[in-house]
């Protein structure tokens, strides 16, 4: 990490990625709670020392033009998963969970969180609303590894974050779960599945801007969205 006094080096994915394992791990080998507040604090420092534009001409580079969201990892190790998320103006998820932790942080635009709970019956009924909040530019939310959320755009321009989780997304994913957008049935997460079940969402929601903005930021979406608004998709 940067000390008092020294030069800055430039922001750089590979450098980040490091310098947030080295944190976790002088915090605590298995402490989950410790691990993310040494990630979390670190990672505020970065915001601190480094410009926006500098981290987003260093992100902007690391993926396609019109990544897809599994595309839109740009580390990932058996302890970190680095995404880098680019929401289409008024772009809607569906709900899902992580199972590890998160560090959420906004760079340019906003990002709505909703957190939802799970009642008596778990999984086996729809979850609730728990609380929501906006995260702003420089700031970073921290979820814990049980959280259950979606996130959206509120706003008419794409907007952009970086995500840190806790661990590998390849090794969790069978063990995470996403809601249908219907009944908010539990279903098996994928990645095409979230972006099918956020598209669903959207079209139940009449949120025209958020799907034609999908659309254009992910092409390869354009053929789901195109049979979803046809009518050819019930869910």
């Amino acid at each position: 990490m940067t000390t008092p006094g020294t030069t800055t080096a430039p922001f750089s994915v590979d450098t980040f990625a490091k310098e947030i394992k080295d944190a976790m791990n002088t915090a605590s080998p298995n402490d989950v709670t410790k691990r993310q507040a040494a990630a979390a604090s670190y990672y505020r420092s970065v915001l601190s020392s480094h410009t926006i534009t500098e981290i987003m001409s260093v992100l902007q580079n690391s993926i396609p033009p019109d990544a897809n969201v599994g595309e839109m990892i740009i580390h990932t190790s058996d302890d970190l998963t680095i995404l880098y998320a680019r929401l289409p103006p008024r772009f809607m998820s569906a709900i899902h969970d992580h199972t590890i932790f998160a560090c959420i942080g906004a760079l340019i635009g906003r990002e709505q969180n909703i957190i939802y709970s799970l009642g008596d019956g778990g999984k086996d009924v729809p979850p609730t609303v728990e609380r929501e909040f906006v995260l702003e530019p420089g700031q970073i939310a921290e979820l814990s590894p049980d959280v259950i959320h979606s996130i959206s755009n509120p706003s008419d321009d794409t907007s952009h974050s970086l995500h840190i989780y806790g661990g590998d997304f390849k090794a969790v994913m069978n063990e995470r779960t996403l809601w249908s957008s219907d009944e908010l049935r539990a279903m098996p997460f994928s990645f095409p599945a979230l972006m099918k079940e956020s598209c669903l969402r959207m079209k139940k929601e009449d949120n025209d801007v958020g799907l034609d903005a999908t659309a254009t930021a992910v092409p390869a979406l354009k053929p789901l969205i195109e049979q979803i608004r046809g009518g050819g998709d019930d869910n």
